[in-house]
């Protein structure tokens, strides 16, 4: 699949509202350009790293990409990596996992003295240059294991993907981009696969 193209850019975030391609905050499309699988606008939701939709990664199942970012900063213990999987006392709601496993987690006013992090631990040192791997990975079983999400992400095409960002510049999704190449390479073989053989001569 070719690299994302600048002529066309396509923005969401959580509360995204429907609008077709082109007409969302901060949307550009050029002249000819259609999305026709696009139009009903729900999409972007769906793309965001807060959408609930559950996916198996590394042997566990989590709601949302936001759990997986979070919870991998504390893959080195075990029992509070397990807090943001599917049956984890932040399992079910990304802003939980996101107050959680921020900053703030320790003193988060939001949390009960229950869900606050444990004083102390400190996220894994390796996390930093290994965020890119787990989030690639959480990205492409988030895809591969919704075949409508899958589509819905292979309809945006070569179209440059941006998260919205209050105040400041939308943020390039390159890691989603770089899922969706993967997944269009491999829908690419898939149907090379699938096409019967060229008659003899």
């Amino acid at each position: 699949m070719p690299p994302p193209t600048d002529a066309d850019v396509i923005m969401f975030y959580s509360q995204s509202r429907p609008r077709p391609p082109g007409r969302g905050a901060g949307e550009v499309l050029a002249a000819g350009s259609e999305y026709p699988d696009l139009l009903s606008g729900e999409f972007r939701k769906m793309f965001s790293d807060m959408y609930v939709r559950p996916f198996v990664f590394r042997g566990q199942t989590f709601a949302t990409i936001e759990h997986v970012h979070h919870s991998t900063k504390y893959i080195h213990d075990e029992a509070f990596y397990a807090r943001f999987t599917m049956g984890g006392i932040y399992g079910r709601d990304p802003f939980l996992a996101k107050a959680a496993g921020g900053k703030k987690g320790a003193v988060h006013k939001k949390l009960t003295a229950g869900q606050r992090r444990p004083v102390g631990l400190q996220a894994d040192p390796a996390w930093g240059d290994m965020r890119p791997v787990y989030l690639l990975e959480a990205q492409l079983a988030k895809y591969r294991g919704h075949a409508d999400l899958r589509g819905l992400l292979l309809a945006t095409g070569r179209a440059r993907l941006t998260h919205f960002s209050r105040g400041k510049p939308p943020i390039v999704c390159h890691t989603l981009m770089r899922a969706r190449e993967i997944l269009a390479d491999e829908a690419a073989a898939g149907e090379a696969a699938a096409a019967p053989d060229a008659p003899g001569p």
